[in-house]
């Protein structure tokens, strides 16, 4: 009853009424700040996904279930007195679980073509999960990238594949394809590290994973994900 009155009877924001989300300038949520101010700072930063009753945080790129996130937010709360003396504990998770102005998404979809974190089509939001990277605007020598892969790969002909299908996942990296297989020596100083370090740095430590062999194999417990690998 005492969510209700606070928060009326307006139903949720529609999808075509959200605004652009500035997370460069949104700031960090403290369990000593005001209320009010950690629950504008919830509004705009998590997402709840109604198709997979999940919920997404925009800055932190990690989706959770609604168990999850209400305890991680057990921190944030308010204690008032109510009308009959005794004390009255609101929960900012409750809070933006019944918000009016809590983001609602259909989905979590990869679309370079599309604004992150969030864009509006076919009169529903998504979460665009593409992250662009951050890639140096002037300056550098791109000779130093290609002479280090001409020793990684001395063969010609898979040199030329790599390179294109390096070429072809950064432009688009929503297309899936065909995976690259790269069996180096096992001697330090090949060159391993900094290839990932490359790609790293041209798609975003975010798009980027490291999977050991063991997994890839199926020699772990993570093994049932290989089809998705």
């Amino acid at each position: 009853a005492l969510l209700e009155q606070k928060l009326g009877t307006a139903e949720p924001r529609a999808a075509e009424d959200f605004q652009p989300i500035d997370l460069d300038q949104l700031p960090d949520m403290n369990p000593r700040a005001m209320f009010d101010e950690n629950l504008a700072i919830a509004l705009q930063r998590y997402v709840y996904i109604g198709n997979e009753n999940l919920i997404y945080d925009l800055l932190g790129s990690v989706e959770m279930n609604p168990q999850h996130f209400t305890i991680m937010m057990k921190p944030f709360y308010q204690e008032e007195v109510g009308k009959r003396g005794g004390s009255v504990i609101t929960r900012l998770s409750d809070m933006w679980l019944q918000h009016p102005d809590r983001l609602l998404a259909s989905d979590l979809s990869m679309r370079p073509d599309q604004p992150w974190p969030v864009f509006h089509e076919d009169g529903e939001l998504h979460i665009n999960t593409y992250r662009p990277p951050s890639l140096p605007s002037h300056g550098g020598d791109a000779s130093l990238g290609f002479t280090f892969i001409e020793q990684l790969l001395p063969d010609e002909d898979e040199r030329m594949f790599f390179l294109r299908w390096l070429a072809y996942k950064l432009r688009h990296p929503d297309v899936r394809g065909p995976a690259i297989v790269m069996v180096a020596h096992d001697t330090y100083g090949t060159g391993r590290g900094t290839l990932v370090e490359i790609i790293r740095g041209l798609f975003g430590a975010k798009l980027v994973n490291t999977v050991d062999f063991a997994t890839l194999s199926g020699k772990t417990y993570q093994s049932q994900y290989n089809d998705w690998l």
